[in-house]
């Protein structure tokens, strides 16, 4: 490739990421249905129903949900080089994954969503 056609491949290649980055990490509205909340595990922070949602309404491949940080990555399929973003357990989700953990309440959830904020500042290195 001359520089030229290297330089518009890699312009290209930016905004395409650019608008990845756009689609996926932008606060989001999530829907924890009551499918999610039957085939959910108790106790895992990859297959909890929250972590079923969010994989399910933003595309991702990997979702950790915890009381105080969720992360949520995507794998890239032209490369495979992963993306990753956190943001901070909104209270209501803190509060649903201590009661669905317990068990207290059995089988008694209802379907509920909530908003996923902005991503958390990323650490260097």
């Amino acid at each position: 490739m001359t520089g030229t056609a290297m330089e518009q491949h890699e312009e290209r290649l930016a905004a395409q990421l650019a608008d990845l980055l756009t689609v996926r990490y932008v606060p989001k509205r999530i829907e924890v249905t009551a499918d999610q909340i039957v085939t959910g595990h108790v106790g895992s922070c990859f297959t909890c129903p929250v972590a079923l949602a969010i994989a399910a309404g933003m595309g991702a491949t990997y979702v950790a949900v915890g009381r105080k940080v969720i992360i949520v990555a995507w794998r890239s399929t032209a490369n495979g080089d992963r993306f990753e973003r956190r943001y901070e357990t909104p209270a209501s989700v803190s509060e649903f994954i201590a009661a669905y953990d317990s068990g207290e309440q059995g089988d008694d959830f209802e379907p509920f969503a909530f908003e996923l904020g902005a991503a958390l500042p990323q650490e260097d290195g």
